[in-house]
C-alpha cells in the first residue's frame, strides 16, 4: 500500500494492532511495518522510545531502517519514523512524517495517541526531544512521482467520483464542472494548452516573460552591433599602427642630409597620426563601456528570469532559459 493511501485510510481513526492496551502510537508503526513497508515486525518494547535503543539488536530494524540522529541543519523526508526521547513522555513517542515540506524548525507527522487516546492525524511537531529518525530503505510505497504541476499525491487526494456522472460526456460539459471542483472560474484552469487557455498569474508571468525575452533579444542586437563596431576600429587601429611603425622605419632610414623642412614634415605627419590614435583609443574606451553596461542590463535580465523560473517551476522557465542561453551563445 502506498503510504498516501495509508494515511487517506487510517487518518481520524483509532488502530489497535496487537489489541492490548488500546489505540498506541506504535500501533501505528506496526501497522506501517506490515502495510507500507512490507517487512517483518520488529521485537516487542515497552515504549516507542525503545524502537531507537533497540536499533542495533533488532535484525528487523537494522536491516530495514537507516538510524539518522537529529541535527540542528537536519530536515526530515516523507516516511521516515521519528522516535521521541522518554523527556517527550515516560514512554517515549513514534510518528511518520508526511508529505509536508518540513523546515528546520518544524516538521509534520502522521502521529496517533498524541495527546492521549487521540485517534491517528496529520500534527506539527518542534525538534524537541527528539533522537532523530529510522529511514525506510526501500522507499518504493513512499516515494512520489512529479507529473508537471501535478504529482500522484494530488491525484490520490482527489475524488473523481463526479467524473462518473452520466452528463459528462464532452469536455463543454466536463470543464465546467472542472473548473468549479478545482476552484477556478472558467478560463483560469491550471492545466491546459498554454497558446489557449488564460492561465491567471501563470497566464501574467508568461507574458512577463515574453517581454523579457523580447527586452532581450533587442539587447542582444545592441551588443552585436557594438561587437561589430569595436571589431571594425581595431581594424583601424592596427592599420594605423602599421603605417606609424611603417613611418618609424622610413625615418630610421633617413640621413642627416634630409632638409629641415623634411624633418617638420615627418614631425606633422606623425602628430596628427597620433591625434588620430588617440581618438580612437577614446573612441574605443566608450563603446567597451557602453558594452560593459548592456552587459550589466542582460545580467539583471537574466537574474530577473531565473528569479520567475524559481517562483513558478515547470516548463516554460525552462524554455526561457534554453532560449537565453542560445541567444547568448
Amino acid at each position: 500500500m502506498h503510504f498516501t493511501d495509508f494515511i487517506a485510510k487510517y487518518q481520524g481513526k483509532k488502530i489497535d494492532y496487537d489489541g492490548a492496551y488500546g489505540a498506541q502510537c506504535v500501533d501505528l508503526f506496526r501497522f506501517y511495518c506490515k502495510e507500507v513497508l512490507g517487512i517483518n515486525q520488529p521485537k516487542g518494547v515497552t515504549g516507542a522510545k525503545d524502537l531507537w535503543t533497540n536499533y542495533l539488536t533488532d535484525p528487523n530494524l537494522y536491516n530495514n531502517f537507516e538510524r539518522i540522529v537529529n541535527t540542528p541543519d537536519f530536515v526530515p523526508q516523507p516516511g521516515d519514523v521519528w522516535i521521541w526521547t522518554a523527556n517527550y513522555g515516560k514512554y517515549g513517542h513514534v510518528a511518520i512524517e508526511s508529505y509536508a515540506t518540513a523546515t528546520i524548525s518544524k516538521f509534520q507527522c502522521f502521529s496517533q495517541n498524541d495527546p492521549s487516546e487521540s485517534a491517528c492525524v496529520l500534527k506539527d511537531y518542534a525538534y524537541k526531544y527528539v533522537y532523530g529518525v529510522l529511514r525506510p530503505k526501500n522507499q518504493a510505497n513512499i516515494r512520489i512521482t512529479n507529473y508537471g504541476s501535478k504529482t500522484e499525491i494530488e491525484d490520490k487526494m482527489i475524488d473523481w467520483s463526479w467524473f462518473n456522472k452520466s452528463e459528462v460526456n464532452s469536455w463543454e460539459t466536463l470543464k465546467p464542472l472542472l473548473f468549479e471542483y478545482l476552484g477556478e472560474k472558467e478560463g483560469r484552469c491550471a492545466y491546459g494548452d498554454p497558446e489557449t487557455v488564460n492561465h491567471g498569474h501563470l497566464g501574467d508571468e508568461r507574458a512577463k516573460s515574453k517581454k523579457l525575452e523580447t527586452q532581450i533579444a533587442e539587447l542582444q542586437k545592441q551588443v552585436d552591433v557594438f561587437d561589430q563596431t569595436i571589431s571594425e576600429k581595431n581594424k583601424t587601429i592596427d592599420s594605423l599602427q602599421a603605417q606609424v611603425q611603417q613611418l618609424k622605419t622610413q625615418m630610421q632610414g633617413m640621413t642627416v642630409y634630409h632638409t629641415q623642412a623634411e624633418w617638420d614634415r615627418l614631425h606633422e605627419l606623425l602628430d596628427v597620426q597620433g591625434v588620430e590614435i588617440k581618438d580612437l583609443e577614446q573612441e574605443l574606451d566608450q563603446k567597451v563601456k557602453l558594452t560593459e553596461e548592456k552587459n550589466k542590463t542582460i545580467d539583471a535580465l537574466q537574474a530577473r528570469v531565473d528569479s520567475l523560473k524559481k517562483t513558478n517551476g515547470g516548463a516554460l522557465w525552462e524554455l526561457l532559459v534554453a532560449r537565453l542561453k542560445e541567444l547568448l551563445s
